[in-house]
């Protein structure tokens, strides 16, 4: 990627201002550094590429530019709401359509299928990314249709799909990538999660560090820095390895930090205090949560119920019941109208062990049975086990504490 960023300035370069194909190549090389992880230079890039459309009147050339910057800045640095986004996208949608630009249209559904991630709005998602292969198919971009089709899989790992009927689905993605060795490795760290949610911890293991090593190879920085915000904090989590899932985290959360990323290293930060908290080290996760808190967009509701639930167990622990417990139900109410069962399953055992710290045992065995059906919904075997755990525990606490 390093070198297919050089590649395309070079070559954009060559040409004479005024050149229509300046801001075309401006644009993909703009793409190709957000993927390297050069993000500044990216958007100096992105930048020029606006600026020389605009001066040559390329209407359709200028929103395309100004869209892929759109999407370097919400994806590193969030900022703007989401009502904004879709707000100015639509509009952009609007022009592109009557121009029947199918490049910048690609642009366009890439951005809203992104923010309705954020938004954890995965059936919303699919929508957006099978418009966008529609687009990519239209405008003989082979090349981002393979990369939004690890979306699909992607979705059905985070959305009310189960998990059996979600593995069907990345293995029907699979074979349509061709050898495309980037969307390989997005559809794989798909697999690995639903790999932990039913079990199979070893093969998960496997997935995601096949992922991480094919980005890491190739020059995907930025992605393969996400790779334990996305698979391997989750999955360690999952099979209760809080010093793997530190580790997996940390190194990511540094990577981003060195780059100036300011969007995912909030969500690493908040997965980060909950291996933190695990391991008893409240001081260290309680820094965690307040940096997540300070870094993250409004509209990220992943992060914002993420932090808020590990806070509320650790301040639970220092004897500060009501406010914990308020901070645990903002934290479920937040992820509760998001298309996403798992998050609110993990919502509701964080609760239930608020709950059951503060002594109000029978709404922590209510809360812990909530969360049960949740994962059970999903088929995620592995975390319906903990939360019928945890519920048996409280069960088993002296009567006298009820």
């Amino acid at each position: 990627m390093p070198a297919a960023a050089n590649l395309l300035r070079r070559a954009s370069a060559l040409l004479p201002v005024g050149s229509p194909d300046r801001a075309v190549l401006q644009t993909e090389a703009g793409e190709a550094l957000t993927e390297a992880g050069e993000l500044s230079t990216a958007d100096e890039v992105l930048a020029e590429a606006i600026a020389g459309a605009a001066a040559i009147g390329d209407r359709s050339m200028e929103i395309t530019a100004r869209l892929v910057r759109q999407y370097l800045h919400y994806m590193t640095e969030g900022g703007q709401t989401e009502a904004q986004i879709i707000d100015d996208v639509n509009a952009d949608i609007a022009v592109l359509e009557v121009e029947g630009d199918h490049r910048g249209l690609t642009r366009a559904w890439r951005l809203l299928t992104n923010v309705h991630f954020a938004g954890c709005r995965y059936l919303d998602a699919e929508v957006a990314a099978r418009r966008m292969i529609e687009e990519a198919r239209l405008a003989g971009d082979r090349l981002m249709e393979l990369r939004v089709l690890p979306a699909l899989a992607t979705c059905a790992q985070l959305g009310p799909t189960p998990v059996h009927e979600a593995i069907a689905i990345v293995e029907r993605v699979l074979p349509e990538l061709g050898g495309d060795r980037k969307s390989e490795a997005y559809t794989l760290r798909a697999l690995a999660n639903l790999e932990a949610m039913r079990g199979r911890f070893d093969e998960a293991r496997s997935l995601y560090r096949r992922s991480r090593a094919t980005l890491t190879e190739l020059g995907w920085r930025f992605e393969a820095a996400l790779t334990s915000a996305i698979a391997s904090g989750p999955v360690e989590l999952i099979a209760g390895d809080a010093t793997a899932a530190e580790r997996e985290l940390r190194g990511d959360y540094e990577a981003l930090a060195a780059m100036g990323e300011r969007n995912y290293i909030s969500t690493t930060a908040a997965f980060l205090a909950e291996a933190l908290h695990r391991q008893g080290r409240d001081d260290e996760a309680l820094r965690m949560t307040e940096e997540s808190e300070r870094i993250a967009a409004e509209d990220d509701v992943a992060t914002q119920y993420l932090w808020r639930s590990v806070r509320a167990k650790l301040i639970a622990r220092q004897g500060r019941f009501d406010e914990a417990v308020a901070l645990a139900e903002a934290a479920s109410a937040i992820i509760g109208a998001a298309q996403d069962p798992d998050s609110q399953g993990y919502a509701a055992i964080d609760l239930a062990e608020v709950l059951r710290l503060a002594g109000r045992l029978e709404e922590a065995i209510a809360a812990a049975e909530a969360a049960a059906t949740l994962f059970e919904q999903k088929a995620n075997s592995s975390s319906a086990a903990r939360a019928r755990a945890l519920r048996a525990a409280i069960e088993a606490e002296p009567v006298a504490r009820r």
